[in-house]
């Protein structure tokens, strides 16, 4: 996987694109619907591409950062919460955290569920007729 530090110097255009492709395709597939994102992003606060994300998405609203890392590699130097649910504006976010910290006992050897922690929220939905698809300033 790439991250800031062991990417080649395709890095930054490579993420903005997916990011591009994410946000073309939630606006496709959502329209102005509740949605709630989800899944492991391979970016986090600290990537120079998260504020691309965010701006792109800017009306969405995740659980504040606790500092717990999603994902912890000696590569994930920059962030380390790659994981993420973010709702569109008609959810309020409750709370959020990680999750899935225990282990569970395979043939005598505790091992995580999976490489990655998992994240939880818990949003309320407010306003299902919200709209987060960017309308043109008219000027």
């Amino acid at each position: 996987y790439k991250t800031p530090e062991n990417h080649d110097d395709n890095y930054l255009e490579e993420r903005t694109q997916q990011i591009d492709e994410l946000v073309n395709w939630v606006k496709q597939k959502a329209g102005n619907a509740p949605l709630i994102l989800g899944g492991d992003l391979n970016i986090g606060p600290g990537s120079p591409v998260w504020p691309t994300l965010l701006s792109k998405l800017s009306k969405f609203s995740q659980a504040p950062s606790t500092g717990a890392c999603t994902f912890e590699h000696e590569a994930a130097a920059s962030t380390c919460e790659y994981d993420h649910l973010i709702g569109s504006p008609h959810f309020k976010v409750i709370v959020g955290g990680r999750a899935f910290e225990n282990t569970v006992d395979i043939d005598g050897t505790p091992q995580r569920v999976s490489d990655h922690f998992g994240w939880q929220t818990s949003f309320q939905l407010t306003s299902p007729q919200s709209s987060f698809v960017q309308k043109p300033t008219v000027r």
